[in-house]
């Protein structure tokens, strides 16, 4: 029983990090449609709440270690579908988008669209459930093998 923790533990630790990788790895390791869901989801948001009210503290102690060499910004491929995705969809656009970035990513980049942070939580949860509930669906409902990774 100590070792379904341990495993469950690592894998909400990495849905909180990377999302993906926590939902893949919970679908190989054999756990029901519940456990899956619920598991991947609250590691998301766990890692979405974290990222949220930590990154302002982190952009700051980025900026303390590594300043600004140069105020002209580069865009590369990668900033421009950001950018694209930030003014086309805002917010919701971003939380739809998260599972397949990241949470910290999502996380930062829905901090920066909008001043109040709580905003940001309802939206996300709404977009890992649905993640969760169509892969996970998927997986157990229909047996479609999604292999992510």
């Amino acid at each position: 029983m100590s070792a379904d923790l341990v495993q469950l533990f690592f894998i909400f630790l990495a849905s909180a990090t990377k999302y993906l990788v926590g939902l893949s790895w919970i679908l190989v390791a054999d756990y029901t449609f519940w456990q899956s869901t619920l598991v991947t989801i609250a590691g998301a948001m766990t890692g979405v709440i974290f990222f949220a009210y930590a990154g302002e503290f982190i952009s700051k102690a980025w900026r303390k270690i590594f300043p600004k060499k140069d105020s002209k910004v580069k865009f590369n491929w990668t900033k421009r579908q950001l950018v694209k995705l930030r003014r086309g969809y805002g917010l919701m656009g971003v939380a739809f988008f998260t599972p397949l970035l990241s949470p910290p990513v999502g996380a930062l980049i829905a901090a920066g669209l909008v001043k109040d942070k709580k905003r940001i939580f309802p939206y996300m949860l709404l977009s890992f459930t649905f993640w969760s509930f169509l892969i996970c669906g998927l997986f157990y409902g229909f047996g479609i093998n999604i292999n992510i990774f």
